[in-house]
């Protein structure tokens, strides 16, 4: 991995959801930051992490919450989690993987077609932040844009 990816980029990944002291609170931030950690791209298929992490945010927000998913936020708001909310949390995840890999081992190209073609926010993200001197103008003004809009950066 290009750099370490620890429990706090996780806390930072998942707060807008799910809050920070849920997050804290039940460790979900160390247990997914252990699953990224784990990833060996050579030897595991991306989407094989991706499953793993869905797998991991799912059995810790049920796990705390039950069968209602009601998730009571720092701001006194009561939210329902769906199964959509663990799917783009772990979809943001694993942006935390593409960003963590090394140069050699993952090209513009390739965060391009996650992003542009399979719809993955999280391959969004580390397209923006790894290879955002490099995109025409147009283009990043647009995948700044769309991660705005979804709450990704600010």
């Amino acid at each position: 991995m290009a750099y370490r990816i620890e429990a706090q980029d996780v806390l930072q990944t998942l707060a807008p959801v799910l809050g920070t002291r849920f997050v804290r609170g039940t460790g979900l931030d160390e247990q997914a930051a252990h699953v990224l950690r784990g990833y060996q791209p050579r030897r595991e298929p991306f989407d094989r992490l991706v499953a793993r992490l869905k797998d991991c945010v799912f059995a810790c927000v049920y796990a705390q919450l039950g069968s209602a998913m009601l998730l009571q936020l720092e701001d006194g708001r009561v939210r329902r989690i769906m199964l959509a909310d663990v799917e783009y949390m772990a979809d943001l995840l694993s942006g935390l993987a593409l960003l963590a890999l090394p140069s050699g081992e993952i090209t513009m190209e390739q965060l391009r077609q996650m992003a542009m073609c399979g719809g993955s926010l999280g391959a969004m993200h580390a397209l923006y932040r790894r290879y955002g001197d490099s995109l025409p103008d147009m283009e990043l003004q647009t995948i700044a844009r769309i991660l705005r809009e979804n709450g990704v950066i600010a």
